[in-house]
């Protein structure tokens, strides 16, 4: 609220760019905290290979984010291949951007409050992030 306050009473300031970087700063460091304090939290009980699975699963969403990078970047600088502002092609490419920002920031959101809820002796599974419903034993499929 207060960096939308300031930046709306002093557009283009210093005092707002520093209330601007110092609220992107805590929320930086509030992330990294939290992913610290889980890290800390499995690091006695995962093996090597939960670390891998875990890293893999990341790097997935990490690597949405870089797309949803380029893409933004790419409609910025009006580069040729998005299309002309208004076009069908400039709306796919700004729904895929939003789409990869989504799958990326969402990912990494629950990848990371992952590492801190929960029993820390359970090992990384091959999709932890997704609810799976419970089997029963007695059912035939």
């Amino acid at each position: 609220m207060i960096v939308v306050f300031i930046a709306s009473r002093f557009p283009d300031s210093t005092l707002a760019n520093v209330v601007e970087y110092s609220a992107l700063g805590y929320l930086t460091l509030d992330i990294v905290l939290m992913a610290r304090a889980g890290y800390l939290r499995r690091r006695p009980y995962w093996t090597a290979e939960s670390w891998r699975r875990y890293l893999a699963a990341c790097a997935i969403r990490v690597g949405a984010l870089l797309a949803f990078l380029g893409m933004a970047a790419a409609i910025d600088f009006k580069l040729a291949v998005v299309g002309a502002p208004g076009s069908p092609l400039r709306a796919v490419w700004i729904g895929a951007a939003l789409v990869f920002f989504l799958v990326g920031v969402w990912g990494l959101t629950s990848a990371i409050s992952w590492l801190t809820e929960g029993d820390p002796a359970q090992p990384f599974t091959r999709s932890p992030l997704r609810r799976r419903p419970a089997s029963s034993a007695g059912s035939a499929g």
